[in-house]
């Protein structure tokens, strides 16, 4: 563990007491992830998931003691969030009547099992309950594909007389023909309408 992260869980702990009690690491953890140079994104998710853990150990007047939390709780946690309606105490939008996706459910426990490989490498825990713990794979997406019609009526409404609409029916099949993110024939179009430079 770097310095710095361990000055702050000593100045955590100064305040809050325990050293292995999930609030006091989960502070920790997000201190840690940034030294990493994981995205604002990630650490977001992170702490959204570990809040949810902690929310429902609290729920169930469980240890809030890593040291305690084992395969059984994280099972049972499993369960609730297969179970809970989107958006259930959430503090500004009404809760839904359907649950959490299975994605959502797979990315928090992905997120809590990261942390929870953090915290034996750091040697809070011995041994990490989620080896004994199955995560629940995320449904597969099925992506619609365009009809023939749909592509037909697509490219006919481009009005390729003119140097944009050639320009985007041109595009559109470059889309259609390779595959390409939106975002990835945007740059190629930009890097091919930059000035060349002169030299000599």
């Amino acid at each position: 563990m770097t310095a710095n992260i361990q000055q702050e869980l000593n100045h955590i702990v100064e305040i809050k007491g325990r050293a292995t009690w999930l609030d006091t690491l989960i502070q920790g953890y997000r201190l840690y992830a940034r030294t990493e140079g994981n995205s604002e994104t990630t650490i977001r998710i992170a702490n959204t998931a570990l809040t949810k853990l902690k929310s429902f150990l609290e729920s169930r007047k469980y240890s809030p003691d890593v040291v305690d939390i084992g395969a059984r709780e994280l099972r049972e946690f499993i369960l609730h969030l297969q179970q809970v309606r989107a958006f259930e105490h959430h503090p500004f939008t009404r809760p839904q009547a359907n649950g959490l996706s299975g994605h959502a459910v797979n990315t928090y426990l992905r997120s809590i099992r990261a942390f929870w490989s953090w915290l034996v490498r750091e040697e809070f825990i011995n041994s990490n309950p989620f080896a004994k713990v199955k995560v629940p794979k995320p449904p597969k997406k099925v992506i619609a594909t365009f009809s023939e019609k749909q592509l037909n009526a697509i490219l006919r409404a481009i009005d390729t007389a003119t140097p944009a609409g050639f320009r985007d029916w041109t595009m559109m099949l470059m889309l259609l023909d390779t595959g390409l993110r939106a975002g990835e024939l945007v740059a190629t179009h930009h890097e091919q309408c930059q000035p060349r430079r002169r030299y000599g």
